[in-house]
């Protein structure tokens, strides 16, 4: 694979997936509840406990809802 610096002027796009190739995202977090901007974290390991979750890609308590 060429490195970056040989690649310029070449159209270029980088992505990076999270653990097991999927996107996090607050509603699927199994910790949460409500929706929208009144959805709260009810992780007690979480800085964001019992606060407003706007945003699953950077917590560290994350969890994917188990599908049924």
């Amino acid at each position: 694979m060429a490195k970056v610096s040989q690649m310029q002027g070449v159209p270029a796009h980088i992505e990076t997936l999270k653990a097991m190739g999927k996107r996090r995202h607050p509603a699927y977090c199994k910790f949460h509840e409500g929706t929208g901007k009144t959805r709260i974290c009810k992780c007690n390991r979480c800085s964001k406990y019992l606060l407003s979750c706007n945003s699953a890609s950077k917590c560290d308590c994350y969890e994917q809802m188990e599908d049924n």
